[in-house]
C-alpha cells in the first residue's frame, strides 16, 4: 500500500517536496510526518497503512528515516519494492539551517536532547546531529545496502530551486505519476534568530570537504552549486578587494540609489569604480554630501525629486485607511505608511533604466556594498538574458569590524535590492515585468517584489561586503584603512 518514502535529509527541502506532490491529483500523502520506521514501529503495519488511502499513490514523508540504517532496514523488511526519494542539500547550509530552526523551537527540541546556544560553534560540542545529519556519504551508502540503485531517487536542493519544472518532471517520471502540477511552490526559508559568523561557514568548509569528495565518488558526480560555495569562501575571503590593473566591466550599468548615505558611498565607490565602469548614482537635488562623493569620484549622479512622488495606490491607501495587502497589517500600525511618508526607489530605478541606461545588462547596488574583483572578470555573455541574477553577502554591523576584518557575519537574504543583475532586453523583462513596482512607496518592499517576478534565479559564486546594519547610517566617514 505504500508507493514511496521521502527519508531525507532534514533542512533539505523534504517539506517542499511534500507539499507540491500532496497537490498531484493521483497521490495521497499525509501531511504530518508519521515517525514510523523509527520511533513508532511498535504501533504496527495496519497502525501505519491506516494513514492510506486505497487506489491512491501513497508515500510519507520523515526526513529522519535516512540517520541510521536500522530505520532503513525497517523499511526494506515490511517494503522491499518501495521507492525511495532522498534530497541533499550542501552540507554547510543544511548545519546552519538545523541549528537555527532547531533553537526557534526550542519548547520542542529540549524534549528530543537539544540544547540551546546563541552561538553555532557552542551548538555543535552539545548537539552532534549538527554535523553528523550532514555525512551524507553514510547516508547514501545504508540506502543503497537495502535497495536498488532504480529504486532510489537522489536529488540536490540547490539543482532543484534553480529547475523546479524540470526536477518536479524527473520525479512524477520515477513515480509513474501523471504531472498535473500548475504551480510549484517553494517553501519560505527561515529568519536567522543569531548572526552566522564568517568564521563558522569556514569551519564548516573545513570539516565538510573531505567527506564531500567522498559522496561526490557514490553519488557519480558533483555538484556544481556546492563546489561554488566552497570556492567563493575559500578564494574570495583570503583575496584582496584591490587589484592592480583591473580589467573594469564595460556591458553593465550600474544603478546606485544614494539619499542620506553619503557616508557609506564615501567608502563603497572608490572600491566599485575599480571594476564598473558605467555606473550610475542617483540622488536628491539637496543631498550635497553624496553629490559631492559623485564630483570626487568623478562619476556620473542623477540628481531627482521622483523619490518623493506618491503612487496612485498610495494615496488610495492613505485615504481609505483600510487594510495595508502589502504590509498585511492595519495602515495606522505600518511603519512604511505612518505619517505619509514616502521613499519611492521603484520611481527612481524605473527612470534611471528608461533614460539613461544604454547596456543590456542593469546592477541594482545599494549604496553600502562592496563588490569584489571578480565582477570585473564576469563573462556575461553565457548569462541566460531571463534569469535575475544575486549573490549573497558577508555583513560588517560596525566600521570598526569592518576595519579591523573582525566579527564578519553570513546574510541568507539573495537576490534582494543590494545586488540585482538583469537583462532588460529580454523578452519575458520587457513583456512581462519591466521595473520595479511603483506601487511600492518604499525600498525595501520593491526590492523583494522585483525579486519575485522572475521565475529564474542564478546565485554567483562569489558575495559581497556590506556595511553596517539595515537602516543605520555610520555617523562617522572612515576613509583610511
Amino acid at each position: 500500500m505504500l508507493d514511496f518514502l521521502i527519508i531525507g535529509v532534514q533542512k533539505a527541502g523534504t517539506t517542499m517536496l511534500k507539499k507540491n506532490l500532496g497537490k498531484i491529483t493521483d497521490i495521497n500523502i499525509p501531511n504530518k510526518e508519521l515517525h514510523f520506521f523509527d520511533s513508532r514501529y511498535h504501533k504496527g503495519i495496519e497502525w501505519y497503512e491506516s494513514h492510506f488511502i486505497k487506489g491512491k499513490i501513497n508515500g510519507e514523508k520523515t526526513p529522519n528515516y535516512i540517520t541510521n540504517e536500522s530505520y532503513i532496514k525497517n523499511i526494506y523488511q515490511n517494503y522491499p519494492h518501495v521507492k525511495i526519494v532522498v534530497i541533499f542539500r550542501n552540507p554547510v547550509t543544511r548545519a546552519l539551517s538545523h541549528w537555527n530552526h532547531f533553537d526557534q523551537i526550542f519548547n520542542k527540541s529540549k524534549n528530543w536532547g537539544w540544547e540551546k546556544h546563541n552561538k553555532f560553534l557552542d551548538s555543535i560540542k552539545s548537539n552532534k546531529s549538527i554535523l553528523t545529519n550532514g555525512h551524507y556519504t553514510e547516508n547514501l551508502k545504508n540506502v543503497y545496502k537495502y535497495f536498488k540503485k532504480e529504486n532510489v531517487l537522489v536529488l540536490i536542493n540547490e539543482v532543484v530551486k534553480d529547475n523546479m519544472n524540470v526536477e518536479f518532471k524527473k520525479i512524477c517520471d520515477f513515480l509513474n505519476v501523471k504531472n498535473t502540477l500548475k504551480n510549484i511552490e517553494s517553501v519560505h526559508e527561515r529568519k536567522y534568530t543569531n548572526d552566522v559568523l564568517l568564521k563558522e561557514i569556514n569551519y564548516l568548509i573545513d570539516y565538510y570537504k573531505n567527506k564531500m569528495e567522498d559522496f561526490y565518488e557514490i553519488l557519480g558526480y558533483r555538484v556544481k552549486q556546492w563546489d561554488d560555495f566552497f570556492l567563493t569562501f575559500h578564494q574570495q575571503f583570503n583575496s584582496t578587494y584591490i587589484i592592480k590593473n583591473p580589467r573594469v566591466s564595460q556591458n553593465i550599468t550600474c544603478i546606485i540609489t544614494c539619499v542620506n548615505y553619503y557616508d557609506f558611498l564615501k567608502i563603497t565607490l572608490p572600491f566599485n569604480k575599480n571594476y564598473l565602469k558605467n555606473i550610475i548614482i542617483v540622488t536628491t537635488p539637496d543631498d550635497s554630501k553624496t553629490i559631492e562623493v559623485c564630483m570626487e569620484n568623478n562619476i556620473q549622479c542623477v540628481k531627482t525629486n521622483i523619490f518623493y512622488e506618491k503612487s496612485k495606490t498610495w494615496c488610495e491607501w492613505i485615504n481609505s485607511k483600510l487594510f495595508c495587502n502589502k504590509c498585511r497589517i492595519t495602515l495606522s500600525g505600518c511603519r512604511k505608511i505612518k505619517n505619509n511618508k514616502c521613499f519611492n526607489k521603484a520611481k527612481a530605478i524605473n527612470y534611471i533604466m528608461k533614460k539613461y541606461v544604454k547596456t543590456d545588462w542593469v546592477l541594482l547596488l545599494d549604496s553600502d556594498i562592496i563588490v569584489p574583483n571578480y565582477i570585473s572578470s564576469m563573462d556575461i555573455t553565457n548569462f541566460d538574458k531571463e534569469a535575475l541574477y544575486g549573490v549573497p553577502r558577508i555583513v560588517y554591523k560596525t566600521q570598526k569590524d569592518w576595519v579591523n576584518k573582525e566579527n564578519e557575519y553570513y546574510d541568507f537574504w539573495k537576490f534582494m535590492g543590494f545586488f540585482q543583475l538583469f537583462n532588460i532586453k529580454s523578452k519575458n523583462f520587457s513583456k512581462n515585468y519591466y521595473g520595479y513596482d511603483e506601487d511600492f512607496n518604499y525600498a525595501d518592499g520593491s526590492d523583494y517584489h522585483f525579486s519575485r517576478k522572475f521565475y529564474k534565479k542564478h546565485l554567483l559564486n562569489y558575495y559581497v561586503i556590506h556595511l553596517g546594519e539595515p537602516y543605520v547610517n555610520w555617523e562617522v566617514i572612515i576613509t583610511d584603512f
